[in-house]
């Protein structure tokens, strides 16, 4: 995963080539990266990211409660360790006037202004110290314990805790899982309705279990999408990537 995200930093610098040649604008355009590779057979989960779309885990705990367990910490330029990279690159983090999140500028500009500390593309931010070097994970799995895994964009962890993510899927039955995706999309757009009247960021749901019935035959995932910024899906299977 490591490797792949290395490449994906090469990538990241064909983009800023080709934004030179205009060809298309990456200047204040990027993109967040969450990677999950599933080895059921193992027992093992392996999750990468940069950025700030969370994968959290629906675990029982030994009192038998349903927790979720964030696998992926979010970039967000007021941790400490971002921060310092950030500053010594010659950006600041700072939270403007009313505004919710720390954001990433150039020094003494106002611009890009990004909520995150790591992400693909966005090369006026990479020039303020942000960077494409994921955060890589291995966890153990066991069958019984471990549920399910949700996976979505910063739009959706906004305003909705990880355990009210998983307390809302885990509501619903593995076969109504496609319905729990749309719930947490839906719940997601109204919440930034409720907060921001005309502002809603970017939401996208996926959910996985982890280890459904082994006699169950799954259809192809559905993809709804409710606006160009807004989707969920539902997979029930052994691995995603």
């Amino acid at each position: 995963l490591r490797t792949t995200f290395l490449e994906r930093v090469q990538m990241h610098r064909l983009i800023e080539e080709a934004s030179k040649k205009h060809r298309f604008d990456s200047a204040l355009s990027g993109t967040t990266g969450t990677v999950v590779l599933h080895k059921p057979k193992e027992g093992k989960l392996f999750v990468a990211h940069v950025g700030d779309s969370r994968c959290v885990l629906a675990r029982y705990s030994d009192e038998k409660k349903v927790e979720g367990l964030d696998l992926t910490q979010d970039h967000k330029p007021n941790l400490d360790q971002e921060r310092k990279r950030i500053v010594q690159c010659g950006g600041q983090v700072r939270r403007l006037d009313g505004d919710i999140p720390f954001r990433v500028f150039v020094r003494g500009r106002m611009y890009p202004g990004l909520a995150m500390s790591r992400a693909l593309g966005d090369s006026v931010g990479h020039s303020a110290g942000v960077i494409a070097e994921p955060d890589v994970q291995e966890y153990d799995l066991v069958e019984g314990r471990d549920l399910f895994i949700v996976i979505c964009s910063d739009g959706v962890w906004e305003f909705i805790s990880s355990q009210e993510a998983v307390d809302l899927v885990h509501s619903r039955t593995i076969e109504e899982v496609q319905d729990a995706a749309d719930a947490l999309a839906s719940d997601s757009w109204r919440r930034w309705i409720e907060e921001e009247h005309n502002v809603v960021d970017d939401i996208t749901v996926q959910i996985i279990h982890l280890f459904p019935p082994k006699l169950q035959k799954f259809a192809t995932p559905k993809h709804r999408g409710r606006s160009e910024d807004m989707s969920a899906s539902a997979l029930n299977g052994g691995k995603s990537e």
